[in-house]
């Protein structure tokens, strides 16, 4: 009875005391959104405007001041906030090269802009993903939201957004070879910003109109706009323009076989570039300038025009390495400004609720003042109750006591042993961080001597190359000038596959998947392996020309790695006179491919060590070919890349067989297929 009066008692208390509460804080909550909403969304629009500024010049500070304007007005729920923040995050995230995180935050952006219907900021973040989409090589996904781009711009009459798309969308068909498309859409720019007098945009048109028929090979056309582009650009005085549209003439000129108006475009595109600090400008006017001087015979220029090249090339690759280190700095900046923007708001919270405490101690004790009886019931309700339950518990503790005090020794035992498995893990842990960082300064180390190696080994085989030019030199001495040429080639090989290994390894390339249709794929790819069997009389045979449908949704340039290490080594070590046949089977989910061999076979030692890295296997190369003993290896790894498996089966003598298999289609996390 005493207990259910206790709970009746309690359950009046907390139900008065909630609804009050409640009542109060609905009304608090409600004058505080009134009074605040403007004021914040003020703060949302000038960090938003702040990071648009940023991002110029420090897209770190872009992506800081993105995150401080997206918690406000997450806080404050204003929409079109919200998505402007986003957007400036997938900015400072495409400025870093970061795409696949950019990416997410425009499709964030774009999903907000769709919800509030502000067709001012679909149509920005159209742009911007098709742009984002457009280095990462996805040339279809870039495509279609350009068009919705333009549908926009069309819709809104806004003529000079829709020369500059239209522009857009013809580059895009020209990276994907569709030349035909691309002028259609050059075209139909190139009027619009002409009656707009827009002479920027009339200069891109010209280039690219003039790059596409080069493209064609229709050299005269191509040169007649490129020209015009080139005096509007000059007119300008955009010598970046300028300085690209020279190289492009140069390029076409060269094909031409018209060496002299190509050195003179060539030259003008390289003194340009070098006033700009153009680097990659003047890595392909080197190039050119190399090219033309050595066909002309003039050894020396085509020298220095050649170790230009190398020059810019490798400080190129140099200054690519150094933004990834600058990109992991800024990672780690962004995560210390974002600690200390958390800070700043758990201060702003807390100053908000010391605040909102002193308005609401009034409010309180008026509360407290009415319930004061209601509590003084309690207690001595609960005071009648503990003495009574005490007693009862007097005895339990007793009891109690003599289990704990058990318990306690066995606790200490297993504390022992406890401390004992902490001591040895702590030791297993250092051993395991002096291992890997260990191996991880071996395997930096080697990348570091493959990368520095390169840039001499291919200005030695240059230098081999432009000896071999000379005529006084005898069939003796161009012999070791062959040698030294295939010297080089080989040390190149080695670093190429030693680079590769660590890319896989180490730096998690990209991965761009595109749809395969095997049987025209293998048709084109064996054509490209014919002459080398054939100089060993070797038969390739293609077996699943009958599965016309049969295709994979996979990384086209890894698949093309994989399939030609493996035809290369089958052709390298089978002996004359034999064959290998090549087959591919749909299996619903997957696609399995077979590459056989009537070769030397691998005995079951080499069979252990198959995939291993840096292992010479008893078989040999049976035509005196070179090998680096990386490229099964490197098929390993890739084909772990794409989520495949291999197997080989082998018997000494015999040949080997090699089974590769490919999921239908690959999907991976912040990537879309072509």
């Amino acid at each position: 009875m005493v207990k259910n009066s206790i709970l009746i008692l309690f359950s009046f208390y907390f139900s008065f005391a909630s609804v009050a509460q409640t009542q109060y804080d609905n009304a608090m909550n409600e004058n505080k959104l009134k009074g605040t909403f403007e004021k914040d969304t003020v703060f949302v629009s000038k960090w938003n405007d702040l990071a648009l500024r940023m991002a110029s010049k420090r897209p770190d500070s872009t992506i800081y001041f993105a995150n401080l304007s997206l918690a406000l007005a997450e806080k404050i729920q204003w929409e079109k906030g919200r998505a402007t923040a986003y957007f400036n995050m997938g900015l400072g995230y495409r400025i870093f090269a970061n795409y696949p995180t950019a990416l997410a935050n425009y499709l964030k952006s774009l999903e907000v802009f769709e919800k509030i219907n502000d067709s001012s900021g679909i149509d920005r973040c159209y742009t911007d993903i098709a742009t984002v989409y457009w280095f990462e090589k996805n040339y279809e996904k870039a495509l279609t939201y350009d068009l919705k781009s333009l549908a926009i711009a069309e819709k809104q009459k806004d003529q000079r957004r829709i020369a500059r798309t239209l522009n857009n969308i013809g580059v895009l068909y020209h990276d994907k070879k569709d030349y035909i498309k691309a002028l259609e859409f050059h075209k139909k720019s190139l009027p619009i910003a002409e009656k707009l007098q827009d002479q920027r945009t009339i200069a891109s048109a010209y280039h690219n109109i003039g790059e596409v028929y080069g493209s064609m090979g229709n050299s005269q056309k191509g040169l007649e706009y490129l020209l015009k582009s080139l005096e509007i650009g000059r007119a300008l005085e955009a010598n970046d323009f300028v300085a690209n549209t020279c190289i492009v003439i140069a390029n076409i000129y060269q094909k031409e076989g018209q060496l002299q108006q190509s050195l003179e475009y060539a030259q003008k595109g390289f003194d340009l570039a070098k006033r700009m600090g153009a680097k990659e400008y003047l890595k392909d006017a080197s190039n050119i300038l190399y090219a033309d001087y050595k066909k002309m015979h003039n050894l020396q220029r085509a020298l220095e025009y050649f170790e230009l090249y190398v020059d810019y090339k490798d400080s190129i690759d140099n200054e690519n390495n150094h933004k990834n280190i600058i990109h992991l700095q800024t990672a780690y900046e962004l995560e210390k400004k974002q600690r200390e923007l958390d800070l700043l708001a758990s201060q702003h919270k807390l100053s908000l609720i010391a605040k909102q405490v002193q308005e609401e101690d009034a409010q309180r004790n008026r509360i407290a003042l009415y319930t004061l009886a209601v509590l003084f019931t309690l207690v001595c309700a609960l005071l009648y109750v503990l003495y009574f339950r005490n007693r009862e518990k007097k005895l339990l503790n007793e009891e109690l006591l003599k289990k704990t005090q058990e318990i306690e020794q066995k606790n200490k035992e297993l504390a022992q042993q406890q401390q004992q498995i902490l001591e040895q893990n702590e030791q297993l842990s250092v051993t395991n961080q002096q291992l890997s960082e260990t191996n991880a300064e071996k395997d930096g180390l080697i990348g570091i001597v493959a990368h520095d190696l390169r840039a001499p080994l291919n200005r030695i085989k240059g230098f081999a190359q432009i000896l071999s030019y000379e005529e006084h030199f005898e069939d003796e001495q161009r012999m070791l000038l062959k040698r030294i040429e295939k010297t080089c080639e080989g040390g190149i090989s080695l670093i190429k596959d030693l680079l590769t290994i660590s890319n896989i390894e180490f730096q998690q390339p990209k991965i761009a998947v595109v749809r395969i249709e095997l049987v025209s794929f293998f048709q084109s790819f064996l054509e490209n392996y014919s002459t080398q069997a054939q100089a060993k009389s070797i038969q390739l045979n293609y077996l699943s020309a009958n599965e016309p449908n049969s295709f994979v949704e996979t990384d086209e340039s890894f698949f093309i790695r994989i399939l030609d290490n493996l035809l290369s080594n089958a052709i390298k070590f089978t002996y004359p006179d034999k064959n290998i046949y090549i087959a591919h089977k749909d299996l619903g989910h997957a696609v399995q491919i077979t590459i056989r061999d009537e070769g030397q076979g691998f005995s079951k030692d080499d069979q252990e060590k198959l995939f291993m890295k840096f292992q010479k296997l008893t078989a040999k190369p049976t035509g005196g070919e070179e090998s680096t003993g990386l490229g099964l290896a490197i098929v390993k790894s890739l084909v772990d890349k794409l989520q495949g498996k291999i197997n080989m089966t082998s018997e000494e003598g015999k040949g080997a067989e090699f089974t590769l298999t490919f999921p239908k289609t690959l999907y991976l996390d912040d990537y879309s297929k072509t």
